[in-house]
Order: structure tokens, then sequence, then C-alpha cells
């Protein structure tokens, strides 16, 4: 008898846990979850600046040079276009370098280093 009651007094117990449980559960399944409010930023583009442009290496095909001739050289990196920003937009980013500019297109821009 003694082990029935316990039986029972658990059972009860595992009941009122699991009923205060589920409505909670369900009460927050109902309420529709809002998006977070974004707030726009301005980005401000280092118009004026000195900034190295890494352009996606699949953007050109590379010649190929027989022999020690393809071995790149020199202190510029491959794939890699510096001068100061002239202009961006969302179709052409522009690098003036002395009396030259260098017209890179938007989707062949992998990212745009500022400095100093």
């Amino acid at each position: 008898m003694k082990q029935q009651l316990i039986i029972f007094v658990g059972g009860a117990i595992a009941l009122i846990f699991c009923s205060a449980w589920i409505p909670s559960e369900q009460s927050a399944a109902r309420t529709p979850i809002k998006p977070p409010t974004t707030v726009e930023r301005r980005i401000e583009f280092p118009l004026g600046q000195r900034c190295a442009v890494t352009l996606d290496p699949r953007a050109a095909s590379k010649p190929v040079v027989a022999g020690k001739a393809n071995i790149v050289t020199g202190f510029d990196a491959p794939d890699i276009a510096e001068g100061i920003l002239v202009r961006m937009d969302n179709e052409w980013l522009v690098l003036r370098g002395g009396s030259d500019e260098n017209w890179i297109p938007m989707n062949k821009v992998l990212m745009v280093h500022a400095y100093d």
C-alpha cells in the first residue's frame, strides 16, 4: 500500500510539472517572433585615402609564361591594386595612382584596405 501511494504521489507531481510546462511551451509557440529592428548605417568610404584593393584571382586570366619569368617579383603582391580612392559606387571602384586611374568593377573586388 505504501508503494502504491508513493507511485501515485510521484505520478501526480510529474503530471503537475508537465501541465505547468506544456502550456508555457505552447504559448511561446503561438507568440509571433519579431525580427530585430535594424538601424541603417551610412558607410563612409575612405575617399582621398590611400587604399589597397584585393581583387578576385579568378576574375582575370593570367598569362602563363615559360621558365622563371612566371615568378612574381617586386613589392606588389599579385591581385592587389593600390592607389588613392577617387570613387566608389555599386558598379565601379576607381583608384588613382599618379596620373593614371584604375577602374575596377565592384564584382571583382574582395576587400578594400584603407591606410595612411
